[in-house]
């Protein structure tokens, strides 16, 4: 028979919210990406983004994603525009987003952080997904609105669909006093 070694339990700290032992993984985050709907909700993400940027010295990419739907509207009024307006409208509003995204970021803010944008065009909540992929990001910022009843019914929840489908931790900011009506 042989001989039978008796090993010692082993204490390892584990780390309660993601159960990785602590020297295994430290958080680290160095690019995040912050969808934006040029709305007051997304200001109050992007400024936790901001900080969270600060802190980790990572960078920031903002994405805007035109919904496919909103183009839809301006296509169907193309029977009644002169020939070439359509495309001039679709390239006026796509202009328009990107100066918009270009200026969301307040200048005072950006001291030291190192900044991209994203214009695109389709199914936000996909298009999102898609650039954390594509951008290797670490963490998604994004605000949500809080809809409920019909509305979310109907429209669904960006937000929603982002943090089932991501594949990276989804940071979702509730601004203050925007009260959720239960379901």
């Amino acid at each position: 028979m042989g001989i039978i070694h008796k090993r010692e339990p082993q204490r390892v700290k584990l780390n309660r919210a993601s159960g990785l032992r602590k020297e295994d993984k430290m958080i680290r985050i160095k690019n995040i990406l912050v969808p934006t709907d040029f709305s007051d909700f997304s200001k109050y993400a992007l400024d936790y983004a901001l900080t969270l940027a600060q802190t980790f010295e990572a960078r920031i990419t903002l994405i805007h994603v035109t919904p496919e739907k909103d183009l839809d509207a301006i296509r169907q009024i193309s029977p009644y525009l002169e020939p070439g307006r359509l495309e001039e409208l679709l390239k006026q509003r796509e202009s328009e987003d990107r100066k918009q995204l270009d200026e969301f970021i307040p200048s005072e803010m950006q001291k030291g952080i190192k900044t991209e944008t994203i214009h695109r065009v389709g199914t936000p909540f996909l298009e999102i997904i898609k650039a954390a992929r594509e951008k290797e990001v670490d963490l998604i910022v994004m605000a949500t609105h809080g809809r409920s009843g019909l509305s979310h019914i109907l429209f669904g929840s960006v937000a929603e669909k982002v943090v089932r489908k991501s594949t990276c931790p989804v940071l979702s900011i509730r601004p203050p006093g925007h009260e959720f009506a239960m379901p």
